[in-house]
Parts: C-alpha cells; sequence; structure tokens
C-alpha cells in the first residue's frame, strides 16, 4: 500500500474538534482585523477658503493688520509659536489658508509620525490603559462569579455596569480636557485615581453586591476615561500637531499607530490574567495597578509641559501654514 503524502498525513493529523478550533480562531482574527481596519479616524473640520482649478489652487494671504502689530499676544499663542518663551513675532507675519484638497501635501511617513511630540508617550499610556480595560472586558464576569457567587447569566448582566461607568467616564474625561485645555493631565488625573480605586474593589466586592455595583461604575468611569480620551480627541490632537505645519495627511497614521499600540496591550491583558487567576485574583489586581502606574508614567512628561505652560501641551493644532 503507497504511503499517504506528507500533506494528507498533516490534515488527519489533527482532530475534527481541533481543525474546528482553529477555523474559529482565524475567523475571528479576520473579523476582528476587519473591524479595526473600518475605523476611521474622527473627523478634522477645517475652515478654509480656497479655490481650486484643475491642479492649480488659489490660496489666500491675510496680513496681519496695523492694530494687530501692537497688541499683545495672548498666554496659549506665545508658548505655541515660540519655543523658549522670548521674542516677538515679526510684524509682516504673512499667514496662509490651505485649499481644501490639500493635494499637494505627501502624506506623513511613519518614523516622521512618530517623531510628533506625544505620540510615542500616547501610544504607550494607551497599551497599559488598554490592557486593564481589555482584562476587565474578558475576566470580569468569572471574577463576580467567584466572588459575588452568581451564577454566569447574573455575572455577566452585573459586568455590564463597569461599561456603563465608562460611558460616563470618556464624557468626563473629554468635557474636563476641553475646559481645561490639559488632555495630558486629565488622563493622569483619572490613572492617577484609577489604581487605588481597583485595590478597594479587590477588597469591598467581598462585601456584598451592593459594594460591587458601586465599584463596577466608579472603576468604569475611571480606567475607559483616558483610553476613550487618547483614541479620539488626543489622537486627533497629535494628527493636526503644529509641527505637521498644516499637513492634514498624518491623521490616519498617528491615529493608526496610537491605536494599534494599544491593541497589544488589549492582547496581554487577558492573557497575564488567565497565567495569574490560579494563584489568586490579588495577583491579577496587583498586575492591573502596576499597569495604571506604568502608563501615568509614560504622561509625566508631558503632564509637566502643560502644567507649565498656560496653553495645551498635547493638541499644538495649527489650521494653517506658515511661510
Amino acid at each position: 500500500m503507497a504511503r499517504l503524502p506528507a500533506g494528507i498525513r498533516f490534515i488527519i493529523s489533527f482532530s475534527r474538534d481541533q481543525w474546528y478550533r482553529a477555523f474559529i480562531f482565524i475567523l475571528t482574527f479576520l473579523l476582528y482585523a476587519s473591524f479595526h481596519l473600518s475605523r476611521k479616524p474622527i473627523s478634522i473640520v477645517k475652515h478654509s477658503k480656497g479655490y481650486e482649478n484643475g491642479t492649480n489652487r488659489l490660496r489666500l494671504q491675510k496680513q496681519i493688520l496695523k492694530s494687530e502689530k501692537n497688541k499683545p499676544l495672548d498666554p496659549e499663542m506665545q508658548c505655541l509659536l515660540l519655543s523658549d518663551g522670548k521674542g516677538s513675532i515679526h510684524p509682516n507675519h504673512v499667514v496662509i489658508l490651505p485649499g481644501d484638497g490639500g493635494s499637494g501635501t505627501a502624506a506623513i511617513s511613519f518614523t516622521g509620525a512618530l517623531k510628533i511630540p506625544g505620540v510615542i508617550e500616547f501610544s504607550l499610556c494607551l497599551l497599559f490603559a488598554k490592557l486593564v480595560s481589555y482584562t476587565f472586558l474578558f475576566w470580569l464576569p468569572l471574577y463576580i462569579t467567584n466572588v459575588d457567587h452568581l451564577d454566569a447569566k447574573k455575572a455577566g448582566e452585573l459586568s455590564t455596569l463597569f461599561d456603563v461607568g465608562g460611558i460616563f467616564g470618556g464624557i468626563l474625561a473629554g468635557v474636563i480636557s476641553d475646559r481645561l485645555e490639559k488632555r495630558a493631565s486629565t488622563c493622569g488625573l483619572m490613572l492617577l485615581l484609577a489604581a487605588p480605586t481597583l485595590y478597594i474593589f479587590s477588597t469591598v466586592s467581598k462585601m456584598g453586591l451592593e459594594a460591587t455595583i458601586a465599584m463596577l461604575l466608579l472603576s468604569g468611569a475611571l480606567v475607559s476615561g483616558p483610553y476613550t480620551l487618547i483614541t479620539t480627541a488626543v489622537s486627533a490632537d497629535l494628527g493636526t500637531h503644529k509641527s505637521l505645519k498644516g499637513n492634514a495627511h498624518a491623521l490616519s497614521t498617528v491615529t493608526a499607530i496610537i491605536d494599534g499600540t494599544g491593541s497589544v496591550g488589549a492582547a496581554l491583558g487577558p492573557l497575564l490574567a488567565g497565567l495569574l487567576s490560579p494563584s489568586g485574583w490579588s495577583n491579577v489586581f496587583y498586575m492591573l495597578m502596576f499597569a495604571d502606574a506604568c502608563a501615568l508614567l509614560f504622561l509625566i512628561r508631558l503632564i509637566h509641559k502643560e502644567l507649565s505652560c498656560p496653553g495645551s501641551a498635547t493638541g499644538d493644532q495649527v489650521p494653517f501654514k506658515e511661510q
């Protein structure tokens, strides 16, 4: 009897159940990858004027009025336009408003996007913030089942309160950061409060259902707030940073770098929780608190810059080009 080909032997070496698991794994991976590919970066609304005729584009120039030459700059503009905080703006400063298309500007490279101030810091911060968030997403029902002794159905329903808290946390983070114009400081404050909150959650959740509900809402708000803010407003701010000189083609690249780095944490978090949970849930919470501390650590430089500068150190948005 002839020997079976190597390909056939490889196929029959795995059971039907193993092939089914592999198929589900590949299908889930493709669907998840397609989901992230379909996500579009947040839209940036720009008020620009221009007239486009074929490949030629006319740009309007705005001369600074004489009455504005001697007008003192507000602290924010002085901080953004002057790197050393000294000197003065040239009196005949000319601002060129970009046309609507912007087809003459090349897209930024991957390494160029990494050089934008704040991209690396926020990317690594999101890695650890997303690690905490996705660990709760995958392991919270099992934790509630073990601690509060509920069945799987009730534990799953109760775990949704963490997401409810995340909704309010994301809204709160956005409102605070818009009012203060300090993205990194807002994220840092919530991360600073999240670490002790997780420790309290691991302690009081054993005291009853009411304590678990309260801590789920609070933990969800503090954990999901920075995660939501970084993937939306912060990505948009960095994608229109002043160092780009009005190049709007960097937004998608910056958003992909930040969100892609965060996805690494989303994969590591549940994996580490699975490795640590047999030794006790306390070790899982220690890991989550350490991740929050690391996320805060990567924002220290940006927080110091924001607090020492009256303007926003994160965005430094420039919707125009300078010559």
